[in-house]
Parts: C-alpha cells; structure tokens; sequence
C-alpha cells in the first residue's frame, strides 16, 4: 500500500514543478561558474609577431595595447 500512496504523491507533483526545478538545479551552479570566469571569457591577450601584447575584449570587440 506504501508504493501506491508514493506513487499519488508523484503525481500530484506536476511536470512544471519539475521541470522548474530541475532547471534551477542546472543554472545555479553554471552562472556561478560564468561568474567566477567572467574575465577569462571577456578578455582575450594576443601576441602579434614583433612581440607586442594586444587585449581583446569580446564584448565590446576593443583592441587595447598593453604596456
């Protein structure tokens, strides 16, 4: 009777609850990894050939001379 009455409980628990939390579970650890990255994934350092580093930030696509 124990497995009937966990299985209405189931039921009951929609397939939007679910969902929703499933997606919650999902986006909270990713933006805490895209928070703790974000300017590994902003900034970009370029060598060019005559040895000059060069800052690319893929927002904005600015180039900026280091020096």
């Amino acid at each position: 009777m124990s497995i009937l009455a966990n299985l209405e409980k189931y039921k009951r628990f929609s397939a939007k609850k679910r969902f929703f939390l499933v997606n919650i579970i999902i986006l909270i650890p990713l933006m805490f990894v895209i928070l703790k990255n974000i300017s590994e994934i902003r900034y970009k350092t370029i060598q060019t050939e005559d040895g000059k580093l060069l800052i690319l930030d893929r927002f904005t696509s600015k180039v900026k001379v280091t020096k």
